[in-house]
């Protein structure tokens, strides 16, 4: 999207949303620093400025305050800030500061220059790749055809339908969805550079969609739901089409998210996420800090398990100790 106009408007909604969140929560200082993050990219924004400018400067800003607020905090008599999304460099300095480290894992599928799918089933242990293409032969066989809609060749039925199917994943799991049918038709006309459907059908009707989000680097899923029941069509959609998508359009890493181990067999590595955690009680503090250094060693533990059952016949480029842009957010 080129209009920068739009940008600050969506900018400007944000910052509204998290003030009338802070207000709700009063004294938290958990959403204010987004506020300002969102309120200065919203003015860079008017000034001309695009979303590699403009978002860059919505984390660097937020993250800024969020730090320049921690004494505030202790006045202000909070009890704890917690700040996810970190690089390397960025936790290294919040640790520096006094914030505790809780790690986890993702699940990151990387392109190590894949031609196309087959090339990168052909660097797959033969199980695995025997396993992959019987998932994808049975989705095939149940009569389901596959297609990637990007950008502007998703319409306002393709949104209606996606909404419906994102409504019934909540709804199978008794849970209240947070999206809506509006929030998905903005996006998609204010950043649809960014945007991939996948559209699943049977017979020419559409049973199941996923939403697929990316940058110049990086996919990252997924959105996804089903109105009608497929064996391995989730995997379909959700995984070997974002792998797919990644090779078509050149892009190096698919964030798979947090959990399932089941990614791995699918060529997912399991990659470490860092959050930062700060607390004012200093019992409880501490407290903490003895935990979160027992599930460290177990988390370090559990990505050495699943790095040995990794699928691949050698590492693919790129495997091993996590980059400084590897490092994500810890739930």
């Amino acid at each position: 999207m080129e209009n920068p106009g739009v940008w600050a408007a969506i900018y400007l909604a944000v910052a509204v949303g998290f003030g009338i969140g802070e207000l709700v929560l009063p004294s938290s200082l958990y959403l204010l620093p987004f506020a300002v993050g969102a309120l200065a990219s919203s003015i860079v924004s008017l000034m001309g400025a695009g979303p590699e400018v403009s978002f860059p400067l919505f984390l660097v800003a937020s993250f800024a305050v969020f730090l320049g607020f921690r004494p505030l905090a202790r006045r202000l008599d909070a009890s704890s800030f917690h700040i996810t999304f970190l690089t390397e460099s960025e936790w290294k300095r919040a640790a520096g500061l006094g914030f505790l480290e809780r790690w986890d894992q993702q699940f990151h599928w990387r392109n190590a220059g894949y031609a196309d799918f087959d090339a990168f089933l052909a660097t797959l242990a033969q199980p695995k790749r025997k396993k992959i293409r019987a998932e994808r032969r049975k989705v095939a066989e149940a009569g389901v055809r596959l297609r990637r809609l990007h950008g502007r060749e998703i319409g306002g039925a393709h949104w209606a339908f996606f909404s419906r199917c994102y409504e019934s994943t909540y709804a199978a799991h008794h849970a209240t969805p947070y999206l809506n049918l509006e929030l998905f038709e903005r996006i998609g006309e204010a950043m649809p550079e960014h945007l991939v459907l996948v559209l699943a059908e049977r017979d020419g009707r559409p049973v199941a969609s996923s939403l697929l989000v990316h940058d110049d680097e990086r996919l990252y899923g997924r959105y996804w739901g089903a109105i009608e029941p497929v064996p391995r069509l989730h995997f379909e959609a959700c995984y070997y089409q974002a792998i797919e998508t990644a090779i078509e359009v050149g892009l190096r890493v698919v964030e798979g998210g947090a959990q399932g181990e089941h990614k791995v067999s699918r060529g997912f590595d399991p990659v470490p996420t860092v959050s930062a955690h700060w607390l004012a009680d200093p019992a409880f503090a501490q407290a903490v800090d003895r935990f979160l250094q027992r599930e460290d060693a177990m988390v370090g533990a559990y990505l050495d398990e699943l790095r040995e059952r990794s699928p691949y016949r050698a590492a693919p480029t790129g495997t091993g100790a996590a980059a400084d842009d590897d490092v994500a957010a810890s739930g």
